[in-house]
């Protein structure tokens, strides 16, 4: 398999995996603790994963350059944390169905701003995929039925915004960091920001601390496993091989992944509505798929997660805000052409 195939085939792998976090969050639930919890924990498990992963196999990959902290935090911060807490706030102020629609504009969002900050081409495939995507994510929700559950607040529609704009955000940063770093450690880096981030939320409001049977502990420890440390060691590894835009696209896989796993594992049997949804998507992932085969290898410059494993030399990147744009238009790399 190509080094493009084996980044698509990761990104679709990442949102298969993204798929099983509802049925986990089902049964977190179940147990009362509410979504900022599951979260807060869940990130955390992830992190010291990522830690111990790192520590095993080799512990150079916690070196990073000062400079690139902008980067990594504001990653952290927005595409983990902030996240999490918008997505959470959407289904609070609506439902589960429109938090997963607003959050599938977030490939329109990625292949967008791509253009603009990684001159990522807007091309006919790409458009074509995103139009069928976004109908997929629809009436995989029953967004055109009679009885649809697309209820939403204009609290709920602010939050759902974001959350899909910061969800998109991470397909960014974890581009510009892919340049210059092994995925562990933008993940490791990233989820630490953000955990430091929910903690910071979680702690005032949750004095008590929390009680979970082991049970309950080993569907957390689940959640972190698959969907955080797996889903997203695969999307970062996509990100070394194809555009931040097409790995979005082909990450649409999710929601044909929950339907499915709600049916095998819940005995939720999906509708019609939601079979069309799903054929919709994988339409969308097979002209992402197909529209690559006609692109030059040239096309796609990418590190390898080889070459990744070390800092870039770097040139006059500055911290700060001015650094972090400079970042994400050059990755970081001031001598490269």
């Amino acid at each position: 398999m190509s080094a493009e195939g084996r980044g698509l085939a990761a990104a679709i792998a990442a949102g298969a995996l993204w798929g099983t976090i509802g049925i986990f969050n089902k049964w977190l639930f179940a147990y009362g603790l509410d979504p900022l919890t599951v979260v807060t924990i869940r990130v955390a498990l992830a992190w010291i994963a990522f830690g111990l992963i790192i520590l095993v196999t080799e512990r150079r990959l916690f070196v990073i350059r000062r400079r690139d902290l902008p980067l990594l935090g504001a990653a952290g911060v927005l595409s983990v944390a902030a996240f999490s807490f918008l997505y959470s706030l959407t289904v609070q102020q609506s439902s589960v169905a429109t938090a997963v629609v607003l959050q599938f504009m977030a490939p329109v969002y990625v292949v967008f701003i791509s253009a603009l900050v990684f001159k990522e081409r807007v091309t006919a495939p790409k458009l074509t995929a995103l139009v069928l995507a976004l109908l997929g994510a629809v009436l995989s929700v029953g967004g055109f039925s009679s009885s649809s559950a697309l209820l939403i607040t204009p609290l709920g529609l602010a939050a759902g915004i974001g959350a899909g704009l910061t969800y998109a955000l991470y397909s960014l940063f974890g581009k510009a960091a892919a340049r210059r770093y092994a995925p562990w450690t933008v993940l490791f880096y990233t989820y630490g920001f953000g955990g430091l981030a929910l903690l910071a939320l979680w702690l005032p409001t949750h004095p008590g601390g929390v009680a979970l049977p082991p049970r309950g502990w080993l569907l957390e420890l689940g959640l972190a496993l698959l969907p955080s440390v797996a889903g997203y060691g695969l999307y970062n590894y996509a990100l070394h091989y194809i555009e931040a835009g097409r790995a979005a696209l082909a990450c649409t896989s999710e929601p044909v992944s929950g339907v499915i796993l709600a049916a095998l594992i819940l005995g939720e049997q999906p509708t019609a509505s939601q079979i069309l949804g799903g054929l919709a998507i994988l339409a969308a992932v097979a002209v992402v798929s197909l529209a690559g085969r006609a692109q030059p290898a040239a096309a796609v410059r990418q590190a390898s997660p080889e070459t990744a494993a070390r800092p870039l030399a770097s040139g006059a990147a500055g911290a700060g805000l001015g650094g972090l744009n400079k970042q994400l238009n050059t990755g970081g790399d001031a001598d490269e052409p």
